[in-house]
């Protein structure tokens, strides 16, 4: 028995009342138990209410006028009892007891019977009854005066009904107008009423189905936040909630899958499988939640590849089919399911399982039926993977025809038709490779070109789509057309790894784009387009670099003109920082806010940066920007406002020596060298992106093996120095070739004959003459008079050593982007006072001895202020750090290839607060000078993300210092100490940072010219 309702009282009275037989009673009774029912979930009371009011029917002749209202009360008791247990019998029973209006009846018995109806054509999929139904509203609110309090629910119950009808027919014009109704029955409902949470809900779910149909992000917005407060005002035990918690997981579900936000996907996925807990099998609604599981979970599972949840959604979409969820449906979800498995497993008897189901549901939905055409689109993409599983021409065939037909069936504005134009592309292009036949590449570029210019279509698909369409170009070498492609792809970018994601999730975006900017480079020049190639190149590379710059500096000239638009465009870009706070509290409990989630696989709670209403503000913020900026460059003059810089801005960069951006792309090699008067194309015909990635994996592995002494060191050795031959011989010959007029090599240019590394590891015997980390024998001087050389490689190149390729020919910098220099440029020069940091002994890691030697002699040379051991910890040094313009580091540092942003130093409390790329970054330091990172791996670039330099060295650049000295691979505690005084005394003696370091990198390769490891890995960026 339910106890301590508000309804308790009123149960009690009329139990009474009701016992001495009066009729009126009974109804009541039966009203109020049900309503009980709503707040409280305890099926006694709907059970008490169906006995209570069928006895009472009973006992009435077939004729007694309060028959009807008995039977009128009994329906929407059936119903409950419908969705509670799945019994179909209670539904037909609630349908006999409301038979079709007559002109005079009251217009409640028309709502209730189109209740009825509702949920009849729901569980069919049936037009019929649902026609019946609108025609039973639509009469109603045609006599219901528009104050009347009834029109509010009619319009709710008319909104629910075209939301209905969409699912069946996809008509968006039911949508729009059931939102509409919806928002004036919301208007018209006070906060306080019954019904209000209920019409939050429905125009949420209304508004979730327009932002899918459409790709509308700001309606997917608002569909979550009505959603969201939907949830938020249902308690925790009330009957609705798990449907509240349903439709919040669809929309975030979709918000996760169109902007690829994790959070999201994992907010969503923990909803529903809550929902799913909560509900009891036999429940009207549990086959529905397990197509929201299936959907949520293909989502999660399609972006993490993770195994547990695909295996844990299969097994629930087998149960599901026996318990009221749609068989069409469940086929096509499960069949992507096993198709997403056997691409995480190779596993290939899922492709046949699924082939197999959508066979069955082709024969279920008839032609012209929108889930006909989802079949079709499903069974050729299992039919294409079948196919790069087995070479069986069959299967491609099956494949072209099954998306071929698809695509010709859909309708323009259908949000599956851009889907499969990219699956109908990948399987043309295939076909192409199988046939080489020149017109099935054109119509694979036309698919491609098609879906990239989609609106709605999630960005990265369309990003990807547009890259597949300049490769289909590229392929038969109609370079301008694939330049456009290419131009196409980059300039989504934005879009595809938006501000308001986090840094995760925009790194794992960028990865799936590696090489997009070396093959829109190398098409672009092969059309003759040397201009736009170095746009494309400075566009497509830095991505988070260029965002976390942009700021109040790039609005200057707005800010003239429309200063109230620039302040609030800057507010925006402030706000929606990597590591800007959000504004609003970050729920400390998980989704379901007092649902157990038992779940080892989906029932994560993800608590990341940006999720929850933390991640709704930031949404709603980046839309914001997007629609000011739309704003501000409509105005004269500032239609490239935040765009891609001018040429001559561009060129304007290698105004104190120039820089040279090297590119190795399927479609061609070269080398862009920028000068002030312009730039300069030098061919590479001995460079090609597959030898590049063979060298680069040749000497990381070489290095790894280079730091540990034994017998195959020396043989390591020989393998970066034979790396530094071929880089020599294949990139910087030509390029200072082409920098000077004549061959390009030096006498003491080139790599010498050239084994230790590693901070804690010694110089090989012999291998040079440096014992005590004292000074270094005579090297080339004249170093200040050298040419100044930026080298700012592209793709995988960014892993190689070119500056110790070009040996002392040059004074060597690197910058990831042309961007990236002009911005280390601008910044004004301090001299204050500098801070050595410094970490002989580290908790939990090995002792570093040189360490507190080497910042004695900096602080001697530099008069600096040191930090060490148990003073150095992170935030002693982040407040330093605001006070000392120079900062040289001496301690361990971590780099992370799979999460390069988590890269950090090893400071006294690391365990506690590590000092990581992210936090470094996120510093504001308008003072800084140089910053000298004596430590291992700081300017380690990650192999999956080579175009975004995202290590140590580049976060302090963020932070503001516009010179920074860090390696490339782990270095040698005693080397590093020499050349950090070396370093220091030369600043000290008036050079600048990039010549004191290349004299000081040359005295050490003439020390150790057969090790290389030991002085190839110290590298200058910025001005």
């Amino acid at each position: 028995m339910t106890e301590g309702t508000p309804y308790d009282g009123d149960v009690a009275a009329l139990r009474r009342t009701a016992g001495l037989g009066r009729l009126d009673a009974i109804v009541d009774l039966a009203v109020v138990l049900r309503e009980r029912f709503h707040h409280a979930g305890d099926e006694g009371d709907l059970v008490e209410a169906h006995r209570q009011l069928v006895n009472a029917a009973d006992q009435l002749p077939r004729d007694h006028p309060a028959l009807a209202v008995v039977l009128n009360a009994l329906a929407p008791v059936l119903r409950d009892r419908y969705q509670l247990t799945g019994d179909p019998g209670f539904l037909r029973g609630a349908l006999s007891c409301t038979p079709p209006p007559g002109p005079a009846d009251p217009p409640q018995i028309a709502m209730n019977r189109s209740e009825t109806l509702r949920l009849i054509a729901e569980r069919d999929h049936d037009l019929a009854p649902l026609r019946e139904a609108e025609t039973l509203q639509r009469a109603v609110l045609a006599r219901t005066a528009p104050g009347d309090p009834m029109a509010a629910d009619v319009r709710e119950s008319l909104g629910e009904l075209l939301r209905l009808r969409y699912s069946v027919t996809r008509d968006l014009t039911a949508l729009d107008e059931g939102a509409e109704l919806l928002r004036l029955s919301l208007g018209r409902t006070p906060a306080d009423h019954a019904r209000h949470a209920d019409r939050v809900a429905a125009l949420g779910s209304v508004l979730q189905l327009i932002a899918l149909h459409t790709g509308d992000e700001e309606v997917r917005e608002a569909a979550i936040r009505q959603l969201r407060r939907a949830l938020e005002l249902t308690p925790v035990g009330v009957p609705n909630r798990p449907y509240r918690m349903t439709d919040l997981a669809a929309a975030l579900t979709d918000r996760g899958r169109h902007t690829d936000d994790l959070a999201a996907l994992r907010e969503g996925a923990a909803l529903v499988h809550a929902a799913l807990e909560a509900t009891p099998p036999e429940h009207s609604a549990w086959g529905n939640r397990a197509q929201s599981f299936l959907d949520a979970t293909l989502s999660l599972a399609e972006r993490t590849g993770e195994i547990a949840v695909l295996d844990e959604a299969i097994t629930a979409g087998d149960r599901a089919r026996s318990r009221g969820a749609r068989p069409t449906t469940v086929d096509l979800l499960q069949a992507a399911l096993r198709r997403r498995r056997f691409l995480c497993t190779g596993r290939i008897a899922d492709l046949h399982a699924a082939s197999a189901a959508l066979d069955t549901a082709a024969e279920r939905a008839p032609y012209g039926d929108p889930d006909h055409f989802a079949v079709l689109g499903n069974q050729g993409q299992i039919q294409l993977s079948l196919y790069e599983a087995t070479a069986a021409p069959d299967h491609l065939t099956r494949a072209v025809s099954a998306l071929g037909a698809a695509v010709r069936a859909t309708a323009p504005d259908d949000p599956q038709r851009a889907d499969c134009l990219v699956a109908y592309g990948d399987a043309l292009g295939l076909r192409f490779d199988a046939s080489g036949d020149p017109a099935v590449l054109r119509a694979a570029a036309a698919a491609y070109r098609e879906a990239a210019g989609t609106p709605g279509l999630r960005p990265m698909t369309r990003v990807l789509a547009a890259r597949a369409w300049g490769h289909a170009e590229a392929d038969a070498r109609r370079w301008a057309q694939a330049c456009e492609g290419f131009s196409t792809a980059v300039r989504l970018l934005p879009l595809a790894v938006s501000r308001r994601l986090d840094r995760s999730d925009q790194e794992h975006g960028l990865a799936r784009l590696d090489g997009l900017a070396a093959d829109a480079a190398a098409c672009a020049l092969r059309a003759g387009r040397p201009e736009e190639a170095l746009q494309l190149l400075e566009l497509a590379r830095g991505v988070l670099l260029s965002q976390a710059t942009q700021g109040r500096d790039d609005l200057t000239r707005l800010a003239g003109q429309h200063p109230a638009l620039a302040s609030e465009i800057a507010t925006l870009l402030d706000r929606l920082r990597p590591g800007a706070p959000p504004a609003v509290d970050q729920p400390e409990g998980g989704p379901g806010d007092g649902e157990p989630i038992t779940s080892h696989t989906v029932g994560e709670r993800h608590r990341g940066p940006f999720s929850g209403p933390a991640a709704d503000e930031r949404h709603a913020l980046d839309l914001r920007l997007r629609a000011l900026l739309g704003e501000a460059r409509a105005l004269p003059g500032f239609a490239d406002l935040l765009g891609p810089p001018a040429p001559a801005d561009l060129y304007a960069c290698a105004a104190d020596g120039p820089v040279v951006l090297i590119n190795a792309g399927a479609y061609g090699s070269d080398a862009l060298i920028v000068r002030p008067s312009g730039v300069e194309v030098v061919p590479l015909p001995g460079l090609t992106p597959r030898e590049a990635e063979e060298r680069s994996a040749a000497l990381a592995l070489a290095v790894d093996r280079a730091g540990a002494p034994g017998p195959d060191e020396r043989a390591a050795q020989e393998t970066v120095a034979g790396v530094l031959r071929w880089l020599a011989e294949t990139v910087v010959d030509p390029v200072l070739a082409g920098l000077t007029g004549q061959d390009g090599v030096g006498d003491d240019g080139g790599p010498q004959q050239i084994g230790a590394a590693g901070r804690d590891a010694e110089p090989a015997p012999g291998a040079g003459s440096g014992t005590d980390g004292g000074s270094l024998g005579p090297g080339p001087g004249g170093d200040e008079a050298r040419m100044r050389v930026w080298w700012s490689p592209v793709g995988v190149l960014a892993l190689l050593p070119v500056h110790a390729a070009a040996g002392g020919r040059v004074v060597s910098s690197y910058t990831p982007t042309l961007r990236a220099l002009r911005r280390a440029r601008a910044r004004a020069i301090s001299a204050g006072p500098t801070l050595v940091v410094t970490m002989a002994e580290t908790p939990g890691a090995p002792p570093l001895p040189q360490a507190g030697r080497e910042a004695q002699a900096v602080a001697a040379l530099t008069g600096a202020t040191v930090l060490s051991g148990a003073e150095a910890t992170a935030a002693a040094v982040a407040s330093a750090l605001t006070v000392h313009p120079g900062v040289h580091f001496a301690c361990h540092a971590v780099a992370e290839p799979a999460d390069p942003s988590a890269g950090r130093l090893l400071l006294h409390d690391h365990r506690e607060r590590a000092m990581t790329v992210r936090e470094i970054a996120d510093l504001d330091l308008p003072e800084a000078r140089l910053a000298v990172l004596s430590a291992c791996d700081t300017s380690r670039t990650t192999p999956h993300l080579p175009d975004e330099a995202l290590h140590l060295a580049s976060a302090f650049q963020l932070a503001g210092y516009p010179e920074v000295v860090g390696a490339l691979w782990p270095v040698n505690d005693r080397v590093a100490r020499t050349v950090a005084e070396e370093l220091h005394r030369r600043l000290s003696e008036g050079s600048g940072a990039a010549a004191a370091l290349h004299a000081t990198v040359e005295r050490l390769r003439a020390a150790y010219p057969g090790t290389p490891t030991l002085w190839a890995a110290f590298v200058h960026s910025g001005r």
